[in-house]
């Protein structure tokens, strides 16, 4: 770069993207380093974060209620950045979150945690304001009979929900954000020193990039690669997704968070109906319970994702698939990997670590929330204070 920017923000994820779109149109100069959509190339040499794919769930009706007030607040912008931007994300599709408990059960070897615990499901739609519906058993197997429920399993239904596309998400971002002045670097960051002038960012490629401030968005490799002095506390989880291919015209069924500890193969996590993919295929996916491991470290991260993830724990779900949709006809199963950051307490990281990096990480929520958690970073690094009716406090970034 010719001149000095007034924020590099690194990680070109959906919370970077949605940063530096922010950032650019306050009329700021900004650059967004990152590498771009693998696709179904996955390079354990360079950072990933699971973001290129077809679809997330969206209901703002999630744990905790911070991070549901984000999501209301994101979902409010969706259609003026599609609209602008060109880039559609969002398909419409209503969600049941279904689960045959009310607390925590450890018994099973499962805990399942407030996720799925329908009574405080319920009063969280009612602090955020979304209309849901508590479904009985009997009425849930009546209107999914395609889906076979354990006995005593009730739901809550949203039918305001939504199928969000990552890679689409990042692309409507980016498209804005370069049309309001962004710059685009195609690397990744491996270094980040700071001093009382300004940032240097160390790239991959062997150049450099010198800021006045930068936020640091590039989730699980914050720590993974080492780049702030301290390492944040955070867990990085990896996570195994499973995509089971289907036939056209396989029946329609709402997006589900589902929990079945009653089963001999326990069974808690994320259901996405069929959705076309690139390769032109449609795909059923599950993410959940199976396939999980805790990455501690750069090596550890490396070997998951050379793997694609745990094939083996990918069973679970097959039986979680088998046990719900006995007749589906599967023609083919695919794992993926993903990497993901978790905190105590589930809300994003905005918050300044030193005076000219502020950290962004997702809290387990990503894209849900991407919008307005870029929203806030972009708006603490342009002014630095925090200006939002949400405490800072429930977002201050922790080290380890």
């Amino acid at each position: 770069m010719t001149t000095t920017p007034q924020f590099a923000v690194i990680g070109a994820g959906p919370l970077g993207s949605t940063t530096a779109r922010y950032l650019a149109e306050a009329g700021a100069s900004v650059v967004l380093i990152g590498p771009g959509d693998p696709g179904d190339v996955i390079d354990p040499s360079k950072p990933w974060g699971g973001w290129s794919d077809e679809s997330r769930m969206f209901h703002a009706v999630d744990l905790p209620l911070a991070s549901a007030i984000l999501a209301k607040r994101s979902r409010a912008r969706f259609a003026d950045i599609e609209e602008r931007s060109g880039v559609r994300f969002t398909t419409a599709n209503p969600s049941l979150t279904v689960s045959g408990m009310v607390k925590s059960d450890r018994t099973s070897g499962i805990e399942i945690d407030t996720h799925f615990d329908i009574a405080t499901l319920m009063n969280n739609a009612t602090d955020v304001g979304i209309d849901v519906q508590r479904i009985e058993p009997d009425e849930l197997a009546r209107r999914h009979p395609n889906l076979r429920f354990n006995e005593g399993h009730f739901a809550l239904h949203h039918a305001d929900g939504l199928v969000l596309n990552p890679r689409r998400f990042v692309e409507a971002q980016q498209v804005l954000a370069e049309r309001a002045g962004a710059e685009r670097i195609l690397d990744h960051v491996t270094s980040i020193e700071d001093d009382a002038e300004g940032v240097t960012v160390g790239l991959a490629g062997g150049g450099q990039v010198r800021a006045e401030q930068i936020v640091l968005a590039a989730g699980a490799h914050i720590n993974l690669d080492g780049l702030l002095p301290r390492r944040l506390e955070t867990m990085v989880l990896g996570i195994t997704i499973a995509l089971f291919e289907v036939d056209e015209g396989t029946e329609f069924f709402p997006t589900l968070m589902y929990a079945d500890v009653s089963s001999p193969h326990p069974y808690s996590g994320l259901i996405v109906p069929p959705l076309r993919y690139p390769d032109g295929k449609l795909y059923l996916k599950f993410a959940g319970t199976g396939g999980l491991r805790i990455i501690t470290s750069k090596k550890e991260a490396t070997e998951w994702l050379a793997a694609g993830g745990d094939t083996e724990g990918a069973e679970n779900m097959i039986h979680a698939l088998r046990q719900l949709m006995p007749d589906l006809t599967v023609h083919s199963t695919v794992t993926r990997p993903c990497l993901a950051t978790m905190n105590h307490a589930n809300t994003p990281y905005i918050g300044h670590v030193v005076d000219r990096i502020v950290v962004l990480t997702e809290g387990d929520h990503g894209v849900t929330v991407g919008d307005e958690a870029g929203r806030l970073a972009a708006d603490l690094a342009l002014t630095g204070i925090w200006r939002d009716s949400l405490p800072a406090r429930l977002f201050t970034p922790r080290f380890a």
